[in-house]
């Protein structure tokens, strides 16, 4: 956009750099002859003291084109239209790496997004792009996972986002969901959100308070005898 505004500016064209009317008056510049990359003209010599007027010569016809001109201002207008297109391209491309990379930046820095940075990272690897930081495969994230919750996948738990294995709500104990940390609850959330699979095969979308609330309620403490208090769930 840098050597377009130069153009413009040098072309005496005030229209919006890159709108279609400072197009259209810089196309017609270079078809009334203009070229952007002829030397300044030089500061014209003082005027010597007035002479006699010569005979005036024949004027010339305003149709006397000489030959093969109309055909090379036409080479040079579809040269600038391709040097503009050209420009438009390059910025239009560096405006939507700059988007990649702001999105990228905002899911890395959100836990509770942490499904739709993996995803995006793959779209991103699929189109040909480099993300800042390589996709996951599915085992390591399932290892991330089984790590967080802890625990073996056991009958009646949910299906998450790349095979992930989540308890449901009720399989939770008070010990158990007391050691994960908050940036562990927004990444579980992130999967809660993005949909899971029933037992039962059915795809649904959980609403993480919802889940957490269920958790809580199955935190009740029940007497057993002598022994310390358990928790049932």
């Amino acid at each position: 956009m840098t050597e377009l505004a130069a153009l413009y500016k040098k072309a005496g064209i005030t229209a919006k750099v890159g709108s279609a009317a400072g197009n259209v008056a810089l196309q017609k510049k270079a078809v009334g002859g203009w070229d952007p990359y002829a030397p300044a003209a030089k500061k014209p010599a003082p005027k010597a003291a007035p002479k006699a007027a010569p005979k005036a010569a024949a004027t010339p016809s305003a149709l006397d084109i000489q030959p093969g001109m109309w055909l090379q201002v036409q080479q040079e207008n579809i040269a600038l239209q391709k040097y503009i297109a050209d420009l438009q391209q390059k910025a239009q491309e560096e405006q939507a790496g700059q988007l990649r990379r702001t999105t990228e930046l905002q899911y890395a820095t959100s836990p509770i997004d942490y499904v739709a940075y993996q995803s995006y990272k793959r779209e991103l690897e699929e189109g040909g792009f480099e993300p800042m930081a390589a996709s996951q495969s599915d085992e390591a994230i399932q290892a991330m996972m089984e790590q967080l919750i802890g625990g073996e996948g056991g009958v009646g738990r949910l299906l998450g986002e790349f095979g992930v294995d989540i308890p449901q709500a009720s399989q939770w104990s008070r010990s158990q969901f007391q050691d994960v940390a908050q940036s562990e609850q927004d990444i579980l959330s992130s999967f809660l959100r993005a949909g899971v699979e029933t037992p039962g095969g059915k795809d649904v979308t959980i609403d993480p308070g919802d889940y957490y609330r269920r958790m809580a309620e199955g935190f009740v403490p029940t007497r057993g005898g002598t022994g310390p208090t358990r928790y049932q769930l």
